[in-house]
């Protein structure tokens, strides 16, 4: 019992032997959160970062949101995550480099239940990212770059 038909080996050796050679692969790879998005790695470049907050932020994961954002990053300096009902997003390129550890992307993002401030529907969004020690951040937002 427990011999699979070929080799007498057993399923669970099979699956040993390929998890085994599947780790050093993965080892590099990005955490995830409780919804099933990855939070980026340090070294991830800033456009996967401003990816990954955005697939959050279409999710409703604030926390997850605010894991790869600076501190200042606030409701009051351009965080939407729990203000408004983004449903979808699209980031446009190339991103312009005011600074080497400033990138600034234009989106596009459609919100529901918006405000005075943001109404609902069609939105061009600006999101500036630094490089920090932890890597890139979302660090701000706005209807102008």
């Amino acid at each position: 019992m427990g011999r699979g038909r070929r080799g007498g080996r057993t399923r669970a050796g099979g699956w040993a032997a390929a998890l085994a050679l599947a780790a050093p692969a993965l080892a590099g790879c990005a955490v995830r959160a409780a919804d099933g998005a990855a939070t980026p790695a340090a070294d991830a470049p800033a456009r996967v970062v401003l990816d990954a907050y955005l697939r959050a932020l279409e999710a409703g994961d604030c926390d997850a949101a605010r894991a790869i954002s600076t501190p200042t990053f606030t409701g009051g300096n351009g965080d939407l995550c729990g203000d408004v009902r983004v449903s979808s997003s699209s980031v446009t390129e190339p991103a312009a480099a005011p600074e080497p550890d400033h990138l600034t992307y234009a989106t596009v993002l459609v919100t529901e239940g918006g405000d005075d401030t943001l109404p609902a529907g069609v939105t061009t969004w600006f999101y500036r990212l630094e490089r920090t020690a932890g890597g890139w951040r979302v660090a701000g937002g706005g209807s102008g770059p």
